[in-house]
């Protein structure tokens, strides 16, 4: 997911509320799946900010966590060389049941990667679920 800079405070609102109402909706089609969500979402997770607030809001209404604390660094997902700043504003958020399953959450830091931001990745236990045998299956 990508999310939108903040730089005018209506209009940033405003394309916030689109993309939770977008995501909302995808939700609510597939009522009863786990969901994670990640990518860019141009924000460090802090209480004073109003993109903060609304993915709160958001992740509230779907039982949902963000899941910074389980990347086990002091670290950074953004870097700007032109003016030495750092931040982490790409952030993975999954559904509350989700967060056991969850082995790792880490920062990719390898050279050849040609981004201002470091990939951020996910390892998960999940169940595999094999599909049933019917007498279909056994036609030719």
């Amino acid at each position: 997911m990508y999310l939108p800079v903040c730089k005018q405070i209506d209009a940033y609102l405003n394309a916030l509320t689109s993309v939770f109402a977008s995501l909302s909706n995808f939700i609510d089609m597939h009522a009863g799946y786990e969901v994670i969500i990640g990518g860019d979402f141009n924000f460090q997770s802090n209480d004073g900010h109003h993109g903060y607030a609304s993915l709160q809001n958001f992740m509230h209404q779907y039982s949902m966590k963000i899941c910074d604390d389980l990347f086990h660094c002091n670290c950074f997902t953004y870097f700007n060389e032109a003016s030495n700043s750092k931040s982490f504003i790409d952030h993975f958020a999954v559904s509350e049941s989700l967060l056991v399953k969850i082995i790792a959450c880490s920062i990719i830091e390898e050279g050849n990667n040609l981004s201002d931001h470091l990939p951020v990745c996910m390892t998960l236990v999940l169940p595999v679920f094999q599909k049933a045998h019917t007498e279909r299956d056994n036609k030719v």
